[in-house]
């Protein structure tokens, strides 16, 4: 194709990533009887806010360009039946692909629905320039078109790079909140993995379809035969499809799929089935492995096959996420959403990479079951929410006891007319309720302004208002220490700024807030570290599944005091005339918190008060390896038979795998451990655990040491020397010992924050005007304080906490 075709849209000018499922450039045919010169780029039309585009693949030899058509359609309707101008379509799930779109297909220029009969004339003849233009897609998309494409008939395919116009934002946003109407009324989802070798698919597939006799998978096991066959699994497994964010909803809103690998063809049921088998003998795969002379499936910079951790593998964690997310009938129909939206953003869906940042949380939302609400409800934050108090309690226990027995009797002459009041006024207000809940049936339900899609907003906006939403619902602020914010792309980072509601000037919006935790504070660095060794311990928190079993309780389950602060609003009024034309140019649901804009200002107040002051600190544990000061902070000596609680309970955080209380055993097999320290006093935990000699016992412990050391350092803290303490101590308190993050530094303090499950490590700065903020470093476990203990040392403090300290988190 001539050099003077450039590609087109936004879609086409992101930033290359690696696919291991793309293909290389292919030869497009002879397209000798098509000028260069008379082939125009193809524009996209206005699109209705209830429609949407599909794909329609025309009919044509394997070797010859694609050419197709864009068709209008709007969504089945339950109350009418149908839909006009419904095309069945099946929709396509794959991974966008590397590098610049290079690979031409040819659109039907004429959008009109009345040219639907005439474009058929215009194809009977020869495919000229005069009726097509020229659409430019990557290499892995260009492949799956061509699969897909039939000799004989044409087919209707949903593909978002083609059927969105990337280039407009407002249409992006409405597209991407109606992506659950669009998967959930395909005739079926096409998983397209990438063209593959024939001879690898094809055997790959063979043996994925064997172990789904139970009997076989357990003989394989067994007698350790076919080593080879368990690293083509391996191979697919690292297919970067698995990866994507979106394949989330794709899969479990399909009312059937098929995973396509080059020729080779699967149904989504059977492959989920067999990679869940797959799964389950990790263990054992990896056994065999290790003691089996077979080239790597991983590359260099990849860990060993021992090393892979089954929970951040993204296909085993799509299989689990694809079963728990419904509650369906026998059908399919979707009878309940069982997760909340914090959930599947900070815990499930971490493993899942998106290109576009924002949709980190976008993907998920309409597979959440706490994220639609009634335009017109106001919900009061749940922390200021007045507890109910039943008024005759109240008036019983302020009353002296000598007037009891007056109380009592005027009580029980008034409390059959007060309780009548009560009851009629009860009646009247849900009469009211439910004469409302009628009207509002009428209306339609809509996304909290705050997590509503909407492409023009800023990361930090996003990342602000999704985390508001969540502390408001989970009465938590432990969303503070999991690791999930997306990292906005380097290229983007210096060209992405954004204006203020109230101001001229310009801000980056790389700077993210310190208390916005970004994921690459995760376990296994997010999505991209699928296949890496873990770079940074778990979190001591726990998933936010078990809100109501957390696994610590440092605060006592106080609720927390949260101010997420925003910029002063524009200094206007919009008329209703000029929201009419607002809604009409935006062209989705109209919201007006969200038209009008709400920028956060980056700042998180919350209270709570200081306790210790970092006073010594161990060098970081990298790679496994715990330096020598750990051990000499807790008072261990090597020649000592007794391990100090402070020193066992410490490498593990107190706690079992699951939350639970530590075995004893523990203790044992710390003593074990130690005495493998090596001659400079330091532990490596890797080699001590991966020795042939090492008991399966010790393996386990060193495996929990791991997660909670990892990355971390070891402190030894005192109490601060400051003025105004909110907390009466005694003269002398000894140091006590823990672990805090990497980042943390001497003088950092470590804080109680009420509505946060654990201690946090806090940093002293000065901000923008002089005045004393705060900069959240991270979680941290201390000995000893875990579990509330240092809440009695003050009186309990009351919300809103007027007595306590304030923390302005920037």
């Amino acid at each position: 194709m001539p050099h003077e075709l450039k590609p087109v849209g936004a879609f086409q000018r992101r930033k290359p990533v690696w696919d291991p499922g793309s293909v290389k450039p292919a030869e497009h045919g002879n397209l000798q009887h098509m000028k260069s010169h008379e082939v125009q780029e193809y524009r996209y039309s206005e699109l209705s806010w209830m429609s949407f585009r599909t794909l329609r693949i025309l009919a044509g030899p394997p070797d010859s360009p694609i050419f197709c058509k864009l068709l209008p359609s709007t969504f089945l309707s339950v109350e009418s039946g149908g839909a006009v101008n419904w095309q069945n379509y099946n929709a396509l799930s794959y991974w966008w692909g590397e590098g610049e779109a290079t690979h031409p297909i040819y659109i039907y220029k004429h959008d009109n629905w009345g040219g639907l009969h005439s474009y058929k004339d215009d194809l009977s003849g020869e495919r000229s320039s005069n009726n097509f233009a020229v659409f430019y897609v990557r290499g892995n998309l260009a492949a799956a078109l061509r699969e897909f494409r039939s000799e004989k008939n044409d087919v209707n395919f949903w593909i978002d790079a083609i059927c969105i116009d990337q280039s407009n934002t407002d249409e992006k946003t409405t597209q991407v909140g109606k992506m659950d109407l669009i998967y959930s009324q395909a005739q079926s989802v096409s998983v397209w993995l990438g063209s593959g070798k024939p001879k690898r698919t094809k055997e790959t597939f063979e043996f994925l379809y064997s172990i789904l006799d139970l009997r076989v998978l357990d003989r394989l096991i067994r007698t350790q035969e076919t080593p080879m066959k368990w690293v083509l699994v391996l191979n697919l497994l690292k297919n970067r499809w698995f990866s994507r964010r979106w394949i989330i909803q794709e899969l479990v809103l399909a009312k059937t799929a098929t995973v396509h690998w080059g020729k080779e063809v699967m149904l989504w049921s059977d492959f989920a089935e067999a990679i869940a088998l797959f799964m389950t003998k990790i263990h054992d795969i990896q056994e065999i492995l290790r003691n089996t002379d077979l080239p790597s499936p991983l590359s260099s910079n990849e860990p060993r096959i021992a090393e892979i951790e089954p929970r951040v593998v993204g296909a085993n964690a799509l299989v689990e996420a694809t079963s728990s997310l419904f509650r369906k009938s026998m059908d399919g129909e979707v009878l309940e959403r069982l997760l909340c939206v914090e959930v599947l953003v900070t815990s499930l869906f971490v493993a899942f990479e998106s290109s576009e940042p924002r949709d980190a949380v976008y993907a998920v939302l309409s597979l959440a079951k706490d994220t639609e609400i009634r335009p017109q409800i106001r919900r009061a934050r749940s922390w200021e929410r007045p507890r109910q108090r039943n008024i005759f309690v109240e008036v019983a226990l302020s009353v002296s006891p000598f007037l009891w027995w007056i109380t009592l009797v005027v009580c029980r002459e008034c409390l059959a007319f007060w309780r009548g009041m009560f009851v009629a006024e009860n009646l009247k207000d849900e009469q009211e309720s439910r004469g409302r809940s009628r009207e509002d049936k009428d209306d339609f339900s809509i996304l909290d302004h705050r997590l509503q899609p909407d492409y023009d907003k800023s990361l930090v906006d996003i990342c602000a208002g999704f985390m508001e939403f969540c502390v408001e619902g989970s009465e938590s602020l432990d969303i503070l220490c999991r690791h999930w914010a997306p990292e906005l792309p380097s290229c983007l980072r210096k060209t992405s700024q954004i204006i203020t509601e109230d101001s001229d000037n310009y801000e980056d919006e790389e700077s993210m807030p310190s208390w916005i935790p970004s994921i690459k504070g995760h376990a296994y660095a997010g999505p991209f570290g699928v296949f890496r060794p873990r770079t940074n311990a778990d979190s001591l928190v726990g998933s936010p599944d078990r809100q109501h079993r957390r696994v610590y309780n440092s605060c006592t389950g106080l609720r927390p005091y949260a101010l997420f602060k925003v910029n002063a609003p524009a200094q206007k009024k919009e008329t209703d005339e000029a929201w009419k034309k607002h809604v009409l140019r935006r062209n989705y649901v109209p919201n007006r918190a969200s038209a009008v804009g709400r920028r956060y200002s980056g700042q998180l107040v919350v209270k709570g008060f200081i306790l210790h002051e970092i006073k010594h600190i161990s060098d970081r544990v990298l790679d496994g390896v715990i330096p020598h000061e750990a051990f000499s902070f807790a008072g261990w000596e090597t020649h000592h038979d007794n391990v100090p609680d402070v020193l066992w309970r410490t490498l593990v955080a107190d706690r079992g795998p699951h939350g639970v209380s530590p075995p004893l055993w523990y203790r044992r097999a710390c003593l074990e451990c130690l005495t493998q320290c090596n001659s400079s006093g330091d532990l490596n935990t890797k080699d001590v655990a991966n020795h042939a000699d090492t008991p399966e016992t010790m393996r386990l412990f060193l495996a929990r040491v791991q997660s909670v050391v990892w990355g971390r350092r070891f402190v030894l803290t005192v109490i601060p020397n400051f003025r105004g303490q909110p907390r009466r101590r005694s003269s002398w308190e000894p140091p006590m010992f823990g672990l805090v993050p990497g980042l943390a530094r001497e003088r950092d303090v470590i804080c109680i924050v009420y509505g946060c499950s654990v201690p946090v490590v806090l940093r002293k700065v000065e901000g923008k005007g002089g005045e004393q903020v705060w900069e959240f470093v991270g979680e941290c476990f201390v000995h000893g304080i875990m579990d509330g203990e240092a809440m009695p040392l003050i009186r309990t403090p009351r919300y809103p906490y007027t007595d306590s300290e304030t923390f302005v988190l920037v």
